[in-house]
């Protein structure tokens, strides 16, 4: 199948020819040039120069490793499983693969770990996993955000899998997976988003321990598992060494350049407006925008809820109903509205790596797990009720309505 989401069909209608067979249905965004203009351009070049590590074509023949999303000529793309295709199928399939691929770990992972939050419900996790695919950031970004939370979601499920089981072989292929999982997720390097995704999913791990009352208690000094997850961690190790090593030249010229080299941000500057602006989405276009959202990719968001959920938390807190869950929901909450309109302290920014998120990546991220604990306020709501009461649902449709009126 040669089918994906890609706005590449507009190289046609720049050459003066209608799209034809290259569209199926939708509309290529211009917008999304990092995609067809530059991405794809980059990938076809690397292909036809049989994925050697130096291209004149790219960087004047330097090195071209530091272009993460490429595949190389190296055993280390053994675990990232979006080039395999780049290696047996033709450019057009290969591509396609890789594209959908991005798809299939947000959907997944999601799904997965939206099950372990709910309990098993398996409505409410189809649910959460297909919003969290047809939000403006995942469709507007072409589904790469999305993907660096699918993977940072499944390496967690495969970890509780694996502690969770004593068949060597599912062990095995649960490290395997966990290793797969981790390493294609630090070679999107995009640290805007990377940085508070590791932040809200350890502090989210922290929570769904200590509410499910998880037992790590596989993990002994000298266990198996132990020495299995070492063994993972020294291999994942020894394969951003060798990435790292290898790009390093590159890595440090761009480091080097005033953009993205040496930006820096301490946040604050955020408007109030882009939070919500996921709730008008439907009304604009990529040409048809307020001026002040700069862009409609820069300005995509996800639907949020947290006014309903965090209030609910404070009320559940206040009469001593503990869920460490909501607890890590209110603590992620903190940091991202602190950081987005308050800004931090330089020296907090440095320690923390924020100085390289600007306020409306932490907005991206932010709503995406304002999803994911949407999902779980909802799946307690409906065992504890069996459905979701009206005065809920009212208070659900004053606040739409209110945001409406503004």
């Amino acid at each position: 199948m040669k089918v994906h989401s890609s706005s590449t069909p507009i190289w046609s209608q720049l050459l003066g020819n209608k799209y034809g067979k290259d569209l199926i249905w939708g509309t290529p965004k211009g917008i999304r040039q990092d995609d067809w203009l530059i991405g794809t351009s980059v990938i076809a070049s690397h292909f036809a120069n049989s994925f050697e590590s130096n291209n004149y074509s790219i960087g004047g023949g330097e090195s071209v490793f530091a272009w993460s999303f490429l595949p190389m000529n190296s055993n280390a793309e053994v675990f990232r499983p979006r080039v395999w295709s780049y290696f047996w199928m033709d450019l057009e399939r290969a591509f396609a693969f890789d594209v959908n691929s991005k798809v299939t770990v947000l959907l997944l992972g999601s799904f997965l770990f939206l099950l372990i939050l709910t309990r098993n419900h398996f409505y409410l996790s189809a649910f959460g996993s297909i919003w969290l695919y047809l939000s403006g950031v995942t469709v507007w970004w072409n589904c790469s955000i999305g993907s660096m939370l699918g993977y940072g979601l499944i390496t967690i499920v495969a970890f509780l899998l694996f502690l969770n089981t004593q068949k060597r072989l599912l062990q095995y292929i649960l490290a395997f997976i966990i290793l797969c999982a981790t390493y294609s997720f630090v070679l999107n390097l995009y640290p805007p988003i990377q940085i508070p995704v590791i932040l809200f999913l350890i502090i989210l791990f922290i929570g769904l321990v200590l509410q499910f009352k998880m037992n790590l208690g596989h993990l002994k000094l000298l266990s198996f598992e132990s020495g299995l997850i070492l063994a993972v961690g020294l291999i994942f190790g020894g394969l951003l060494y060798n990435y790292f090593h290898l790009s390093a030249e590159t890595v440090h010229s761009i480091l080097s350049t005033v953009y993205p080299g040496k930006r820096s941000f301490d946040g604050g500057d955020l408007p109030f407006y882009k939070i919500f602006s996921e709730s008008f989405i439907l009304f604009f276009s990529d040409s048809n925008f307020p001026k002040a959202w700069t862009n409609i990719s820069e300005s995509s968001n996800v639907l949020m809820f947290f006014p309903v959920v965090i209030p609910s938390i404070i009320y559940n807190f206040y009469n001593r109903k503990f869920d460490y869950l909501e607890i890590s929901y209110f603590i992620i909450f903190i940091v991202s509205f602190s950081y987005m309109f308050i800004g931090w302290p330089e020296f907090l920014c440095k320690i923390t790596l924020f100085e390289m998120v600007q306020d409306f990546r932490v907005l991206a991220v932010f709503g995406y797990f304002n999803v994911l604990f949407t999902i779980y306020f909802l799946s307690k709501q409906l065992k504890s009720n069996g459905s979701i009461s009206i005065k809920e649902g009212v208070v659900v449709a004053i606040f739409y309505l209110f945001l409406a009126i503004l």
